[in-house]
């Protein structure tokens, strides 16, 4: 009950009560909506939506918040075997906890997005990366840039795959990715759709 509440008003110093009172009609939205839905799309709908609302930032702090207020870019996720699952951004990607070898799974839900996952790249394969899961509509450009960095830095035992599909990319990433690498890292926190299909897979839910 107190660390609920310190973290409560901790977010309130942080975004304000306005913005606060926002994300929770919205998340109240997404929870609504993501149990109604019959399908993927609906499903994406549904956290294209909540993601706007939240932004990056903010989205990054509600992941790094969830599970009685643990922070899960540091401590992870502990799923199958022992293997750990963390959490991240692009703009924020690396944790001090990392550790070799490591698997990523890179948004590139527009252009933008994935050349801010390309200008990455080179610093993961430096980190230990041993393969780039690409996940979205513009995933197979990603993907083919991603080959070309890893190529001119004679990386080329990194493997790189892509998947327009959330479900499909999840699962690779989860259960085949590098593998079945001992630790996992989502740069997917402005995705929330994403950072929820991860937790069920994990969970075996």
């Amino acid at each position: 009950m107190h660390t609920a509440a310190t973290m409560t008003a901790a977010l309130v110093v942080y975004l304000g009560v306005d913005t606060l009172y926002s994300l929770r009609d919205g998340w109240r939205r997404l929870v609504a909506r993501a149990d109604a839905a019959t399908t993927f799309d609906e499903l994406r709908s549904a956290g294209e939506q909540f993601g706007k609302l939240v932004g990056v930032n903010t989205a990054r702090i509600l992941v790094r918040s969830s599970g009685g207020g643990s922070d899960m870019a540091a401590q992870g996720l502990v799923f199958s075997d022992s293997r750990t699952l963390l959490f991240g951004s692009l703009v924020q990607p690396l944790s001090d906890s990392l550790s070799q070898p490591f698997v990523t799974l890179l948004p590139a839900f527009d252009e933008g997005e994935r050349k801010q996952a390309q200008a990455i790249t080179g610093p993961l394969v430096n980190r230990g990366c041993v393969e780039f899961c690409c996940v979205g509509p513009e995933a197979e450009q990603l993907h083919d840039s991603i080959d070309e960095i890893v190529e001119e830095r004679g990386a080329l035992a990194v493997v790189t795959t892509w998947h327009t599909d959330f479900s499909d990319a999840c699962e690779h990433f989860l259960f085949a990715a590098g593998g079945r690498s001992p630790t996992l890292l989502a740069l997917v926190a402005s995705h929330p759709e994403l950072v929820a299909l991860l937790e069920k897979g994990a969970r075996g839910e």
